[in-house]
């Protein structure tokens, strides 16, 4: 794909076809314009004004020069001018090399001019003084052979060469750029209509830079009158060229603006070259203030006349000085009389604005008075013309000078205007209503913004977290509402602002048209304060900005249709492709419109792009800095003037490369492909205005991140603040876990210093250093000393007075630009191995774009990355916050939780709170004063001291919301059993109401009303349970705790909170099941969202003793270890037909990208060989085998390089593709499933009752899925990957979105219980209602019966609550009962089980499945006890179910003699009033609550009386008779009769019984229901699985299962009580350990590498520099450990206590040793022999130091021979080593020396041809030498032969020593040729035939250190 630019200039030069035809036929330079057909030729625009004699000679030069150039100048050849073509060069080389070219007859005069115009070009794009390059240019050019043919050269020549061969967008650039610090061209000669008479014409670009604010003073010459410009320039510092003998001197005008003064000239000034033409003078008067007339005293003695005459053109309400030149200056008093009087003469009426000024001769600058001259003259100007001259009307002088300009280029101006002013004039329209109009969309995308960072700063455990949920639904609303695929009844307003500024995007000339809207916009916001400027805009003065309204555009863009979609894509497009700087982080509103750029850099995506990025403070000329280094145009003004980060794209022009030497050293030697350098601008760090050093740290780590150098730029000295924030991201960058670039460069810039020399900075530079080293930052960051420069200030100031005040000229100094471009040459040096280190992480535009993404969404997610300050106050933090955890669990234990909560979920909501408030008070004062203590040891500052406060506190506070939490769960689920009873009670109240407004009805009718009222009620109680609500506390109860435990992968709340509307929808599932099966999908779904960043490389230097095999395969879990065995199988059969392949995905990728890669070059096995081995395999290919069916080899060989390289590239293939397949080697989904189900388990428990979410079970759970992800990550480490942060974050998140699911559905699980309770009452309530209602009815059979059925149910609660106690505390007196102690009994078992060889095995294979079988045979005694308690507790309580009955039938035989039961109720009571019919019911009330009170054991007194509805009755002596003669009940009957009571306030004693009409039918009617309710009771279970209602047995069985870790070595469980502690199980301070001692490490399959015995060893015995295999890797005991930081290796035993263990195992060992090694494939011994040491080898190493390795491939291939001397040093071998190095020579660096010996540094590079002869020689030499001298140089006697070959090719093939050396090939063990590049690769590979060797082509040379490395283990 050809790149954007290239096809924006093809298509341009096609258009200018046409026009050029015309340019050759009509030798007229025809304006080619973008897009824009201008309907005039070139020369049009420069409108002839007179016609004099011409230079011919040279104009014809000028105008054949015009002829020549066939295309016209573009933007993109100013873009591209010079950069990087002048590195290294001062201004004094550029005009030399000009100068050279020419003088040697290499260049014509046409081609010199050319040449040029490019350094011209690059030093205005850095807004330069061109006087100081021109003098250069001028002075060699004049020294220059004399017979050369030339002409007078002048700067005006220069850029009017320049003028005319550009289009008319350029000449606007030009012209603007000119003005900065240069007088532009105002008339100019007209060179290209030599067929015409006229002579002269204007510049029209002046138009654009013209200053309207200030006035314009005209000074020309009358008669000949020499030093007119040097008199300017002395009088007001401008930069007038000195007059040549030139047609560009004859009558030609310049301006200077004075933009180059701070403060501002008060003035502009014009300067007349020559005599100027009166007709010319009289068209141009009117566009000035004033004029400055100089002539020459004796000129006018002589011609006054001609005074006179110019004087008649110049108004007379001007101002006007004579300045009289070389007047003498003893008659300066006089003759300034006598022309005062002349003046009188010309005009009558003298205008007080025409002054004279005799000025004397001013040649000699030195001479004092000239200066006193000088200064005032220029004194009396200022005073005059400030206080007489006023600034024309600015439409005036606009108007004037268009009218001076041809007409179709006004007309092309206005028709510019046309297009911008509508835009201009509407943003100029301040006000909110038409803010509204204007940017609507751009308003609610601002709003959005804030919304998120509101969110964000929300603490969540602060005060504010209570509206988190409010602001995300405001959030939430927004984006809805922004989301152009939400459906709304309405489209959404975009406004009108994006409505013109796409009418621009329109234009034909777009550009141009957007660059002339800027300088407008521009100026109207300079006219603000700088303080607006400088701090947040409002909004309507941001819109006067260019980069704003491509933003509002960009927010638009996904609302507008797809025509004007593709319009704002195609610009803006064309905007980046011209060199604009584009915006990638929106630093106003903190927003990254990554989704736009995208589709924007997706045009560059196979263009290859080096990184560099600039940062530091505000103001410290960052932006400055890259426009000189790299001529870019990045906006340069004082204050805050970049907001955020942008980029801009540098194209390398690569005719450019090839003409530079030293350009080609450095780009093509190692980077060729690179098509582009992608600057990276940031905002200004500790900015006032911002205040925001977070903000800042993320700038920071951004670009670290993204960045292949990073350039630190500061004012002055090292700036101590801005090191501790680099320090601190370099150490967050080890942290931040994504793909980012791997160990960018760091170049710090002295900026503005006045002493650059580097030796005076040494001890700053030795202190960062040296900080980054002790912060092992060194790995992460590349910092040296050559990485630091200084650079003197840009610019200099001058000024012509001693007045402060005064204007100052801003000079630039050439030393600066000098230094920036040898600068530059160092940084692309430098660059060029971290472009090598980062691989395809940031290899274009579009993948550096996905990264920058990740790396953005992660700074986002983890604000704890930048939270610090510095790396020290992390670390600090880190030691205390141990120690703070240590407190914390003491003082707040699990034991301390559990009755608080139980003791304060009694009281109310409120109460709850404030009962937590003020312990939490306490202990927080009390863990204050320990944490003084702490502070006081570790000397801690105190910064560190505050922040460690605030940590303490929020950990507080976090366990007092937690707690806090469950304990309003607990109080919330006896609310609801409250609301059931509240219920019942309220739906009771209703009935009343009823009764009392006197209705009667049916009883079909009181059953329908009763339903009636019924639903409603429960509809009432349902609403009181809010879905929302409960799931919003469910997410704040579940993250709080989460957030604990986990801390560095788990998402800032507001993240979490994104997924509200998933987790809503998962509410309405009906079943958990689903739940989890759309969690999954919705993983699924996140994990192809997240593809790119799923995994995080790791290709850093592998550590010397870890050696992978094909058993580490075979002990995979979680990748697919069949498809990885399958390729292996491959690899091995055909390891000798690797060829190499690019490496993007697939062919057609490969032929878009336009050539072939260079980084990690992915090899692939030739088809025919896969073809083969498919047919050797099932398709089901993701079957794994069992570890028990392959036989490990008992010397296994090393995976070798490309294998891994080969899987490494499988792996990112497959995630880049289809992620989710569950046929790949790695599949996240599968293992989150894996992940998913282990947690299930543990939530599920014993299967029967699901575990209640609290934060011990959130504590393992969160432990369990970090050991998981770390197994996962150890597997995915052999093949240079990991699961990345964002990977990470996701599965932590997805499991919180279950547990907050489990939590939600137990609260709605317990609601609906209680409805279920509430719907038991209802028959008792219907009874009730129908007895008061339906007149007669008869409901004493049932009223008796729930009667009964009530104290049935009471015994059984008191059943229950007596069981409760029982097992409490029973279970009390079994705290042995967890992991450690079980264990321990076990491991006393084991000489005890000798006989037993089952059980000892699977003691050893599986200990948690026999931990829990003895646990189970322990709990079986318990459960026994209490199963046994629990039935006696019935019996007593059935005893009183059975009293009960036995009363009621002492009460039926009592009533026999009291005559009829239908009256007896009425006759016991005596009515104080009312009617007989209601009393009748009322007395029938009046007898239950009479039952009530004898059951409950009260005495029936005398005098006893009921009221009910108002009425009293009392009991009268017959009633009374018969309860005194009852016995009374036992206290205990008493007690479940009182607590059956329902108490009402307003009418006490009610009972759901409502009306006994007939006592003995109601009595009767009770012992009727006897048996069946006795029957019922008997049904009640008396185990303790019916009432372990808190899954008592479940938390033992956890606490005895433990940990679910395993030691990662002898595979011994964790027997650690995590929950002791409150951090996460594998922290720092709750690490796995084994505390009861490690097994045998045998046990685990642990053997020795050589002599494949078991390993006999305890983890304990184990020392650091001990190698170990662990299944199938090999490593050292310290680099063992190291991979596991969550476990504690130290021991935990005593020496006797291992002892004795020890002698348990071995015996164990005696027993079932066998059983083991025949599993594992090992050697069953009793007793380790000792080890074998590995056999030594003679190493002879051949080293390439041809020319072609100069730079990185040297450097790189020392790193790799560093690392094979490593790797043998440490296996223990004694290996020698004889170290040669070739070119075209060959010599030793080492000579059969011990490995140990060598020094790296001291093996020299020689730089000269390649002979492979001569080195191959000394191989022959070297062998037959040693075996004479074996005995005198080894020791060990003879050693076999390892031959290294490397070379990149380029040489011969060495024909006789290859036959001599086949010859010695018995002696040689092994032989390897190691080539680098794609070239010459024929002979090496011959040589490596001969000699039978392995073959290792590299494509890069950042390959060595692994390719040596495998070589080192084999």
């Amino acid at each position: 794909m050809n790149d954007p630019l290239t096809n924006y200039h093809v298509q341009n030069n096609n258009r200018s076809i046409t026009q050029a035809s015309n340019f050759y036929s009509n030798v007229i330079s025809t304006t080619v314009v973008r897009s824009v057909v201008v309907n005039s030729k070139t020369d049009s625009e420069y409108k002839s004004i007179t016609s004099i004699p011409r230079d011919d000679k040279e104009s014809n030069i000028i105008w054949s020069f015009c002829r020549a150039q066939s295309n016209s100048f573009y933007l993109e050849d100013l873009v591209q001018a010079g950069e990087l073509q002048y590195i290294n060069q001062t201004l004094d080389d550029i005009t030399k090399n000009l100068i050279d070219r020419f003088n040697y007859r290499q260049y014509t005069i046409l081609q010199f001019l050319q040449d040029c115009l490019t350094p011209i070009m690059y030093l205005l794009k850095r807004q330069q003084n061109l006087d100081d390059f021109f003098t250069s240019l001028s002075y060699k050019y004049q020294e220059m052979d004399p017979s050369i043919e030339r002409l007078n050269l002048s700067f005006r020549m220069l850029l009017h060469i320049l003028f005319i061969n550009s289009d008319i967008f350029l000449r606007r650039i030009i012209m603007s750029l000119l003005s900065k610090r240069n007088p532009v061209p105002f008339v100019l000669p007209n060179i290209q209509n030599r067929s015409q008479n006229e002579q002269y014409q204007f510049a029209p670009a002046i138009l654009h830079v013209w200053n309207y604010t200030r006035p314009t003073i005209l000074s020309f010459g009358i008669g000949p009158c020499k030093g007119k410009s040097t008199l300017l320039n002395q009088l007001f510092q401008s930069t007038f060229e000195q007059t040549v003998d030139s047609i560009y001197f004859q009558q030609t005008i310049d301006i200077d603006f004075g933009y180059a003064f701070n403060p501002e000239r008060t003035l502009n000034i014009a300067d007349t070259h020559g005599i100027i033409d009166k007709k010319l003078l009289l068209k141009i008067q009117p566009l000035f203030d004033g004029f400055l007339i100089q002539i020459d005293k004796t000129y006018l003695d002589r011609h006054s006349q001609i005074l006179i005459e110019y004087l008649h053109i110049l108004p007379e309400n001007k101002f006007q000085m004579i300045i009289i030149r070389d007047t003498s200056v003893n008659n300066l008093p006089e003759y300034s009389f006598e022309i005062q009087n002349l003046l009188k003469q010309f005009r009558a009426n003298s205008s007080q604005k025409l002054y004279t000024y005799p000025l004397i001769n001013i040649s000699n600058t030195n001479d004092r008075n000239i200066k006193f001259a000088i200064k005032k003259l220029r004194e009396e100007l200022l005073i005059k013309i400030g206080s007489e001259v006023r600034t024309n009307n600015k439409h005036k002088i606009l108007s004037n000078l268009q009218n001076l300009m041809p007409r179709d280029y006004v007309d092309y101006l206005n028709r510019l205007n046309y297009i911008i002013q509508p835009l201009k004039k509407l943003l100029l329209q301040k006000n909110d209503l038409q803010n509204d109009n204007n940017f609507p969309l751009y308003i609610k995308f601002q709003e959005l913004c804030k919304l998120r960072q509101k969110l964000k700063k929300i603490d969540f455990y602060g005060s504010e977290s209570e509206n988190m949920f409010e602001i995300y639904d405001k959030l939430n609303k927004l984006e809805n509402e922004l989301d152009p695929n939400t459906k709304t009844s309405s489209p959404i307003k975009k406004g009108h602002v994006v409505d013109l500024f796409i009418d621009i995007l329109k234009s034909d000339n777009m550009l141009m048209s957007l660059e002339l809207l800027s300088t407008e916009l521009k100026n109207e916001l300079l006219t603000l304060d700088s303080e607006k400027i400088t701090g947040d805009l409002t909004v309507e003065n941001a819109f006067l900005s260019l980069e704003v309204l491509w933003r509002n555009a960009i927010v638009c863009y996904n609302h507008t249709t797809n025509d004007k979609k593709s319009l704002i894509e195609k610009s803006y497009s064309d905007f980046v492709a011209a060199g604009f700087p584009f915006e990638i982080v929106d630093g106003d509103n903190l927003h990254f419109q990554h989704q736009f750029l995208t589709k924007i850099l997706n045009e560059f995506v196979s263009k290859r792009i080096l990184v560099i990025s600039i940062i530091g403070p505000q103001n410290s000329g960052k932006s400055t800095l890259l426009n000189y280094m790299f001529g870019t145009l990045f906006d340069v003004r004082e204050g805050r003037c970049t907001r955020g980060i942008y980029g801009s794209l540098v194209k390398l022009n690569k005719s450019n490369q090839s003409g530079n030497k030293t350009l080609g050293k450095t780009l093509n030697a190692e980077i060729p492909d690179i098509d582009y350098i992608m600057l990276i601008d940031t905002e200004g760090l500790l900015s006032i205005e911002k205040s925001d050093q977070e903000y800042d740290r993320r700038l920071v780590l951004f670009c670290l991140a993204v960045s292949h150098l990073v350039i630190v730029n500061m004012m002055g000295d090292v700036n101590e603040t801005l090191k501790d924030m680099l320090t601190l991201c370099a150490d967050s960058l080890k942290q931040i876990g994504v793909n980012k670039v791997d160990k960018p460069i760091i170049h710090f810039v002295l900026n503005q210093k006045a002493d650059p020399n580097m030796k005076n900075h040494t001890e700053a530079i030795d202190r960062i250093i040296r900080d980054c080293k002790e912060k092992e930052l060194a790995e992460v960051i590349d910092i040296n000393p050559k990485t630091f420069h200084t650079l003197p200030s840009a610019f200099k100031k001058e000024r012509v007075s001693n007045d402060a005040q005064s204007p100052c000229f801003i000079r630039t100094e050439p030393d600066f630009i000098q230094r920036t471009q040898q600068l530059c040459e160092k940084i692309i040096e430098s660059a060029k191995s971290s472009y090598g280190r980062s691989g395809e992480t940031i290899s274009n535009p579009s993948q550096w774009l996905r990264t920058a993404v990740t790396i953005f969404d992660t700074l986002q997610k983890f604000p704890d990355l930048t939270y610090f300050k510095d790396i020290n106050e992390r670390r600090q933090d880190d030691r205390i916050r141990q120690h703070i955890g240590e407190l914390i669990s003491k003082t707040l234990s699990a034991d301390y939780r559990n009755k608080t909560i139980t003791d304060l979920c009694q009281l109310t909501e409120n109460e709850i709170r404030k009962q937590f408030q003020a312990k939490f008070d306490v202990h927080q004062n009390d863990l204050d004063n320990d944490l003084k203590i702490i502070f006081k040891a570790t000397s801690a500052s105190e910064r560190i001291r505050d922040r460690c406060r605030q940590f303490l506190k929020r950990q507080v506070t976090e366990i007092s919301n937690a707690w806090c939490t469950a304990a309003l769960q607990a109080h919330d689920q006896k609310q609801m059993e409250v609301l059931v009873r509240d219920g019942s009670d309220d739906l009771r109240k209703l009935i009343d109401e009823l009764i009392k407004s006197g209705q009667t009805m049916t009883k079909e009718k009181a059953t329908e009303e009763f339903s009636i009222m019924w639903i409603k009620k429960l509809e009432s109680i349902n609403r009181s349970f809010d879905p929302q609500e409960r799931l919003k506390q469910a997410i704040k109860f579940v993250y709080g705790n989460y957030n604990i435990f986990e801390k560095q992968c788990l998402p800032a709340h507001e993240h979490i909170l994104n997924y509200l509307p998933f987790v809503t929808q998962l509410t309405k599932k009906s079943n958990i099941k689903y739940v989890i099966t759309s969690i999954q999908g919705q993983f699924s779904v996140n994990t192809y969202k997240q593809r790119q960043s799923a995994l995080e490389q790791h290709w850093i230097e592998s550590s010397a003793n870890v050696t992978y095999t094909l058993a580490t395969i075979e002990n995979f879990s979680y990748l697919n270890k069949q498809i990885l065995k399958d390729k292996y199988m491959a690899c091995t059969m055909y390891q000798d037909n690797y060829i190499q392949t690019p490496t993007y995905r697939d062919e057609q990728n490969r032929l878009s990208h336009g050539r072939t890669q260079q980084k990690y070059a992915r090899p692939t096995l030739v088809r025919r060989g896969l073809d083969t081995i498919a047919g050797f395999f099932s398709s089901e290919s993701a079957t794994t085998t069992s570890p028990e069916q392959i036989a490990v080899p008992v010397n296994p060989t090393p995976l070798q390089y490309d294998y891994i390289r080969y899987v490494y590239w499988t792996i990112h293939a497959e995630m880049d593709c289809s992620p989710n397949q569950t046929a790949n080697i790695l599949c996240i989904p599968r293992l989150f499933e894996k992940i998913l189900n282990a947690i299930i388990a543990i939530v599920d428990g014993n299967g029967t009752i699901r575990r209640p979410i609290e934060v011990d079970l959130i504590q393992k759970i969160v432990g369990l899925i970090n050991t998981l992800i770390n197994e996962i990550n150890l597997e995915l480490l052999v093949f240079k990957w990991a699961l990345s942060k964002q990977t990470k974050s996701s599965i932590h998140t997805f499991i919180l979105i279950l547990l907050t699911m489990y939590y939600y559905g137990e609260q709605k699980n317990h609601f609906s219980q209680q409805i279920s309770t509430l719907n038991k009452e209802r028959q008792s309530l219907l009874t009730y209602f129908i007895s008061m209602v339906v007149p007669d009815a008869q409901c004493d059979n049932e009223g008796a019966e729930i009667f009964a059925n009530k104290v049935k149910n009471a015994t059984q609660s008191n059943l229950m609550r007596h069981a409760e106690i029982i097992i409490a505390r029973i279970i009390k007196k079994q705290q042995n009962l967890n992991r450690k102690q079980v264990q321990i009994i076990c491991d006393g078992k084991l000489h005890a089980a000798a006989d037993d060889d089952d059980w000892l095995f699977r003691y050893i294979d599986a200990p948690t499945d026999v931990i829990i079988e003895e646990f189970q045979v322990l709990w079986r005694e318990v459960e026994k006890t209490i199963n046994q308690q629990l039935e006696k507790q019935k019996n007593q309580w059935k005893n009183i179910l059975i009293e009960f009955f036995n009363r009621i039938e002492y009460i039926i035989s009592s009533l026999t003699n009291e005559g009829s039961s239908v009256q007896y109720i009425d006759d016991i009571f005596s009515a104080s009033g009312g009617i007989a019919a209601d009393n009748l019911i009322n007395k029938g009330q009046c007898m239950v609550l009479l039952l009530y009170d004898y059951l409950s054991g009260n005495k029936i007194q005398p005098g006893t009386s009921y009221t009910v509805f108002n009425e009293n009755y009392t009991l009268n002596t017959k009633g009374l008779k018969l309860f005194e003669k009852l016995p009374i009940p036992s206290q205990q009957l008493a007690d479940i009769i009182n607590g059956m009571k329902d108490i009402d306030k307003s009418n006490n004693n009610r009972t759901t019984v409502a009306s006994i009409k007939n006592l003995h039918v109601f009595l009767q009617s009770i012992i009727d229901a006897r048996k069946t309710i006795e029957d019922t009771y008997d049904e009640t279970p008396t185990t303790f699985e019916a009432y372990d209602k808190d899954q008592i047995y479940n938390k033992l069985l956890d606490k005895v299962r433990g940990c679910t870790s395993k030691c990662p070595c002898c595979q011994r469980p964790c027997d650690v009580d995590h929950t002791l502690i409150k951090s996460n199980a594998g922290d720092e301070d709750n690490r796995h350990c084994c505390q009861t001692g490690h097994q045998l490490r045998a046990m685990a399959g642990i053997k020795f590498e050589v002599s494949n015995e078991a390993s006999l060893f305890q983890c304990e015995q184990m020392t650091p520099d001990r190698p170990i295999v662990v299944r199938g890797t090999k490593k050292k005991w310290s680099e063992f450990t190291n991979d596991y930081p969550d476990w504690d290796f130290g021991n935990s035993i005593t020496s006797d206590e291992l002892f004795k263990l020890r002698g348990k195992f071995l015996n164990v060992w005696s027993r079932i040793g066998t059983l083991l090694c025949e599993k594992y494939d090992m050697k069953f011994v009793t007793e380790n022999t000792a080890q074998a040491t590995a056999k030594p080898f003679h190493y002879i190493l051949l080293l390439d130091a041809s020319g072609s390795m100069d730079g990185e491939p040297w450097k790189n291939l020392l790193e790799g021979v560093r690392e094979f001397i490593k790797i043998r040093v440490d296996s223990g071998s004694s290996d020698r080593i004889t170290i040669i190095v070739f070119d075209s020579q060959a010599k030793y660096a080492y000579f059969n020396e011990d490995m140990k010996s060598i020094d790296i540094t001291k093996i020299e590079f020689t730089n000269g041809g390649t002979d492979f002869g001569n080195a191959f020689d000394l191989v022959i030499k070297t062998i037959q030498k040693t075996q004479m001298q074996s005995s005198a140089y080894n020791s060990l006697g003879h050693s076999d032969y390892v031959i290294i070959f490397m070379s990149d090719g380029q040489g011969g093939f060495p024909f006789s020593q290859m036959e001599t050396l086949s010859a010695m090939k018995t002696m040689i063990n092994q032989f390897w040729t190691v080539a680098l590049g794609d070239t010459s690769m024929t002979v090496l590979q011959q040589i490596n035939q001969k000699m039978d060797g392995t073959f290792k082509e590299l494509k890069d040379s950042t390959d060595f250190v692994y390719v040596y490395a495998e070589i080192a283990r084999n």
